[in-house]
């Protein structure tokens, strides 16, 4: 078939076509405004230009419209956009972004024919959909900022507070739960800046000594107010492993302090704060003499309950710890 050429009356752009096409309706391809195919014998382009009078494009923002989905730019496709979505949401925010700012700034086509034979676009809800994405994911960065900072916050809060001795009038409590000690009773006398060592020192003492009376309690009936270095290794003591020296202290207390790793909670009450030859183990599992600055005594006489017979003494403040958790200071504060 002869094929010929034709102008679009409203563009003016030169289109190639056969002859059978002549007398149907075809789009543009490039205005995309339907118009009707002629003869082979029409006028020539630069005739029907004249007889249509001066050429105009389409108006600003006219809604293009297609009829076939290959003719859709890719990034305008209903397909694409998709999955730009699903996979932004919950991988790659910006694709979201991306989809949003194809709807704010055209039509998305979907591969679906109206009544006219014309693809259809994404409605009014797809496009807000979209738009409330974008919204949930900032809110989100936010509240996760938010969270960040106030974690930071607190943290740096305990911190400061855990430097600075407390001042509460209440007496020393023994929990089955924490197994740590509540306020010493020597708070309400807390130090200045100047000894507040002595003070945590003390804190320390009461610690280890609720962690001996909690371990004593738990024991079985028969067992009761014994302390690990009184009960065999083969009832979960340390007896076996004692080696007092002639002063009554333990050189093996290491081994006593681990097998207490529960109710001690944390290796860091076993140095003085003032010691500065000692450093806090980072777990029971390691610990080492190095690791322990208090003196333990161990013996049978050395039972729970006792307030008249000393536990533990710390060499630098010369504090006391007796079996009643109780501590006496030291002249040296």
């Amino acid at each position: 078939m002869s094929e010929f050429k034709f102008s679009c009356p409203n563009c003016g752009q030169h289109i190639q076509g056969d002859e059978r096409w002549s007398g149907r309706e075809i789009n543009c391809p490039a205005c995309q405004q339907p118009l009707v195919v002629p003869s082979q014998g029409s006028p020539t382009p630069e005739e029907i230009a004249a007889s249509s009078g001066p050429v105009t494009k389409p108006p600003p923002g006219k809604k293009v419209r297609y009829q076939r989905y290959e003719d859709v730019p890719w990034y305008r496709r209903s397909t694409l956009n998709h999955i730009l979505a699903i996979s932004g949401f919950f991988c790659f925010p910006f694709l979201v972004w991306w989809v949003v700012a194809m709807c704010l700034s055209g039509d998305i086509y979907q591969n679906k024919r109206d009544k006219d034979g014309y693809l259809k676009t994404w409605g009014m809800f797809s496009k807000v959909f979209s738009v409330f994405l974008v919204v949930i994911q900032v809110l989100a960065v936010i509240l996760y900022i938010v969270f960040i900072i106030g974690a930071e916050t607190a943290n740096r809060t305990r911190q400061q507070e855990a430097t600075v001795p407390e001042k509460s009038g209440q007496p020393a409590q023994i929990s089955r739960d924490s197994g740590r000690a509540s306020s010493a009773g020597d708070a309400a006398s807390a130090p200045g800046a100047s000894d507040r060592q002595s003070f945590h020192c003390v804190n320390n003492l009461k610690q280890i000594g609720l962690s001996f009376r909690l371990w004593a309690i738990d024991r079985p009936i028969d067992q009761d107010c014994e302390f690990p270095f009184n009960l065999s290794t083969k009832v979960g003591g340390t007896k076996e492993l004692c080696d007092r020296g002639s002063d009554g202290f333990d050189r093996n207390a290491v081994r006593h302090f681990q097998v207490m790793s529960n109710e001690l909670s944390d290796p860091k009450i076993l140095v003085c704060p003032a010691d500065t030859a000692k450093r806090p183990a980072t777990d029971f599992s390691k610990l080492q003499a190095a690791n322990v600055s208090y003196l333990l005594r161990s013996g049978t006489n050395i039972l729970d309950g006792l307030t008249n017979e000393v536990l533990a003494v710390c060499p630098i403040h010369s504090h006391r710890l007796y079996c009643d958790a109780s501590v006496k200071r030291g002249a040296s504060r």
